[in-house]
């Protein structure tokens, strides 16, 4: 990656938390810090989740749009949580990348099961979409996947429900930040 790209690139992850400081009559009042990483990855997953959502029913066994659209959110969600928890951006993409198994340990690890408890039934179907996700099967045609009829791939519906879950759970929290 030439410098220039690293440059570009790391300037989208520059910015994660602001402190905003209140003065009234030039005395200062108070002080607060936002985290803005962590309602921008919240508010991006409302936004994937809400277009999985409302896409129509696919008549074909496997829809990689549909699955895509239900791994985002739940990515995003954990990351979320993850920045809640004081994580950065840049720790983010080099601990966890885009590895769902990855992002629900850390989360798992840093507390998750505090704020919502998920079922192992949803950890077990995010765990089958994770190698799918993180190795883009479910953005770029894999021949091989398709004559195997994929296999390994998860329950949409549970994902779907899970990133519902997420989302609404963290929301708030995100919010608070």
């Amino acid at each position: 990656m030439t410098a220039s790209r690293k440059r570009a690139k790391s300037r989208h992850v520059e910015v994660e938390r602001i402190a905003v400081r209140v003065a009234i009559d030039g005395n200062v009042a108070g002080e607060a810090t936002s985290d803005i990483a962590a309602y921008a990855f919240i508010h991006y997953a409302s936004e994937f989740l809400e277009a999985g959502e409302h896409l129509p029913p696919s008549a074909a066994p496997f829809s990689s749009v549909r699955c895509y659209l239900a791994c985002r959110p739940i990515e995003l969600a954990l990351k979320a949580f993850l920045s809640l928890k004081g994580a950065s951006m840049a720790d983010m993409a080099q601990h966890y990348g885009h590895s769902l198994v990855k992002l629900l340990a850390g989360a798992e690890q840093a507390g998750l099961d505090s704020v919502i408890a998920l079922s192992p039934e949803e950890k077990q179907q995010i765990a089958a979409a994770s190698s799918y996700y993180n190795e883009k099967v479910f953005e770029y045609p894999s021949i091989i996947e398709a004559l195997h009829g994929y296999p390994d791939k998860p329950d949409v519906a549970m994902l779907m429900h899970t990133a519902r879950s997420l989302v609404d759970t963290l929301h708030p929290l995100c919010l608070e930040a």
